[in-house]
């Protein structure tokens, strides 16, 4: 018999080998580097911060300052209608004013008090001497005497160690200074360009993880808001109530002491304590041990108070961390970083809690919904339709109340209409009927071209609003149409919105102010509404808007500024090319800029050669400002007859296709509005309102001033002879 040969070595022994290791040992093998990696990644993050912390912490300063500001900066530009240059300076220097102003008191507090301190620390410390004599230990002077004096030595023998500190105290005074300067400075720009730097950094990751880190962004920017304006009322309620103890009991350094427990505060716990004991301290020392007792239970008594009050009914979910969490998360940073390691270590967990968990499919805050969209590049990632295309305007068929689909739509939709009968197809074709464009020869004679006006007076609700209303709410998710809607309004974007609502079958609460026309306020009811009468402007309703979306989860319909709000609006320049083909210019009248803007994306993709021309009040030049400036600022709100376009900052979106298309702006004065509204009313019988005589009042102004750039078609048409046909959105 021939013995077996052993089999070679090879995969299948190595195969064996894996096989014999248990899955248990296997899974911690992989779990084990993968830690070790995390954990290897996490100590070079940790080593750049250590080496860059003069940066680093100065920028982490100016993101909580700016979160803290941001409120400041919003009044100075809705209510004083600053621009945002000098709304993020003012904040910015208020805040400055206000930090000096309480290091001057304090430094005054201490040179005034240092004495009186001096003096009861002196007595107390012959008190102390005497007990040493007389008290239970016994020390005669002579022992005494003998520890003052090595004392003393062994401070003089450290002499070089004192002035190395000081030279180190030196460097840290100057490190401290140059990091207030970079505070400061990244806090304007935070405060002025924040979205787009966040954008620029964003711009940097991959672009499906994009939208997703924006969004993840933007819940950890609400934790960290949370965290730094409620932490800065509880160490304000326990600064006033520390010191309003020391005042009381007679403690010397009263301010100083509240400051002192004011800036430890931000410290969770710890700081606290440590701040606290210092106040007894103070107390024991100045006064006696009686008052330093009554100061500890005044301390204990304000860090109950915020431990189980104003904590947790502040912060709630927001943070949302366990106390075990705060106090490891502190112990660690301190021992890593020390007092700006302990400063930062709960707003970095809050805010790593809070991303990590929406990247994991928790969101905290449901109520942000996921519409926000940044500009990344000049470009706004809007959301895709389910197709994958990535082009954000809906064909009207879809998605528009009552307009018309493309002369493609209409060919696919025939097969359907012959086998459901005529009736049906009749009927399917007058929903889908757009609203009339109307010649009018007066006017073209008055402007010396061919002029048509596109009668979105004659809507349903009284204007084009519905459009991008309907669409807005058609495009929600189950969940969110369930929770209703909420706008603010004076008029025509309430019954869009009331009327979109009632045709989609949503629940709807419009806040207007208390001064709006009595016939819209009765339109939106009777269109299903619920109307709210709250303030004496737009703005104040939109505030109170606001707080109802926050509050009950509601979907806040914005009038003009989101992506699918300005897709609704463009549905009306897909009507427009299919009623007027050789259109060759378009007159918008432009507020908030969704109607312009949502035609001149429309015109861009299907008809380039098609000009389109946003026109504004003089009295409130939004776009026109924003445009020379290259991004949207904020102008004074003048009295004005087109009160429908008066609105004194243009919307991101808007802004941002404006500008990217090149759309011209122009500007009409109240006289060339009432000259235009006079000549609609007389001569083409329609009733419209100043706002939306804007583009007429335009054209006349051009013709009165003898101006042929409106009838010259050479750059923008492409057949060269066709005449010039200019259209108005009424």
């Amino acid at each position: 018999m021939s013995a077996t040969p052993a089999p070679p070595p090879g995969p299948a022994a190595s195969t064996d080998a894996a096989s014999s290791v248990p899955p248990s040992v296997r899974s911690a093998a992989a779990w084990s580097w993968r830690f070790l990696a995390i954990a290897g990644a996490l100590v070079v993050v940790g080593y750049v911060v250590i080496v860059l912390k003069v940066i680093v912490v100065p920028v982490a300063i100016a993101l909580m300052l700016t979160v803290l500001l941001t409120p400041v900066v919003r009044f100075c530009e809705n209510k004083l209608h600053f621009s945002r240059a000098l709304a993020c300076a003012t904040a910015l220097l208020g805040l400055v004013i206000v930090v000096l102003g309480l290091v001057a008191a304090a430094g005054g507090s201490i040179a005034s008090g240092f004495g009186d301190l001096k003096d009861q620390a002196q007595a107390g410390f012959d008190q102390f001497m005497d007990w040493l004599r007389t008290g239970p230990l016994n020390l005669d002077a002579d022992d005494i005497t003998k520890y003052v004096n090595t004392a003393t030595k062994s401070l003089s023998s450290n002499t070089s160690t004192w002035v190395s500190g000081a030279l180190g105290a030196a460097v840290t005074v100057g490190h401290v200074a140059a990091g207030t300067l970079i505070a400061l400075f990244c806090t304007f720009f935070f405060l002025h360009d924040g979205r787009t730097i966040w954008g620029w950094v964003v711009g940097l990751l991959p672009y499906g993880a994009r939208d997703r880190v924006h969004q993840a962004g933007r819940r950890g920017l609400v934790s960290l808001s949370a965290y730094t304006r409620t932490q800065i009322l509880v160490a304000f309620v326990d600064a006033v109530g520390i010191g309003l103890g020391a005042l009381i009991l007679g403690v010397p350094l009263a301010l100083p002491l509240g400051i002192l427990v004011f800036v430890g505060s931000f410290v969770p716990i710890v700081g606290a304590v440590v701040t606290g004991a210092v106040a007894v301290l103070v107390a024991l020392v100045a006064k006696s041990w009686v008052i330093a007792l009554i100061m500890l239970g005044v301390v204990l008594l304000v860090q109950q108070i915020e431990g189980h009050v104003l904590q947790p009914f502040l912060m709630g979910h927001a943070v949302s961390l366990h106390p075990v969490a705060v106090l490891l998360s502190v112990a660690a940073a301190s021992f890593v970083g020390g007092i700006v390691g302990a400063l930062f270590a709960v707003p970095l967990v809050a805010v790593l809690n809070t991303v990590t968990l929406y990247l994991h499919g928790h969101d905290k805050f449901p109520e942000l919904g996921t519409d926000d969209h940044l500009t990344i590049r000049g470009e706004v990632r809007p959301p895709t339709n389910p197709a994958g295309s990535r082009r954000w305007w809906p064909t009207p068929s879809a998605t528009s109340p009552r307009t018309a689909g493309s002369a493609r739509d209409r060919a696919r939709s025939r097969p359907c209409q012959a086998r459901r009968g005529p009736r049906r197809g009749r009927a399917a074709r007058r929903r889908r009927t757009p609203h009339p464009v109307l010649a009018s020869r007066a006017l073209s004679d008055a402007a010396g071209l061919p002029v048509l006006l596109k009668a979105e007076n004659l809507q349903r609700a009284g204007s084009f609003k519905v459009r991008g209303a309907y669409v807005r709410m058609a495009r929600l998710s189950e969940d969110e149409k369930a929770r209703g809607v909420v706008a603010a309004s004076a008029g025509n974007h309430a019954q869009g919105v009331a009327l979109a609502a009632r045709l989609l079958g949503l629940r709807a609460v419009v806040y207007m102010p208390v001064d709006a026309a009595l016939p819209k306020v009765a339109a939106t009811r009777d269109y299903g509404a619920e109307v709210r009468l709250v303030g004496a402007s737009v703005d104040e309703a939109l505030v109170a808007a606001r707080a109802e979306s926050e509050r009950t989860g509601a979907v806040l319909i914005h009038p003009f500024d989101h992506t699918d709000v300005v897709a609704g609006q463009g549905t009306l320049a897909l009507e427009l090319l299919e009623q007027v083909p050789d259109v060759r210019t378009v007159l918008v009248p432009a507020g908030g800029g969704g109607l312009v803007a949502g035609i001149a994306t429309v015109l861009a993709e299907l008809a380039p050669q098609v000009r389109v021309v946003a026109v504004q009040t003089q009295r409130v030049p939004a776009f026109a400002e924003s445009l020379r400036a290259g991004r949207p600022v904020a102008v004074p709100v003048r009295p004005t007859m087109a009160d429908g376009i008066a609105v004194g900052r243009p919307g991101d979106v808007p802004f941002e296709v404006l500008q990217r298309l090149g759309v011209e702006v122009r500007e009409v004065s109240e006289e060339d509005l009432s000259h235009a509204l006079l000549l609609v009313a007389e001569r083409s019988k329609l009733v419209v309102e100043p706002a939306g005589a804007a583009g007429v009042a335009a054209l006349l102004a051009a013709g009165s001033a003898g101006e042929s750039r409106w009838r010259d078609p050479s750059s923008r048409s492409s057949r060269a002879g066709t005449s010039t046909r200019s259209c108005c959105c009424a």
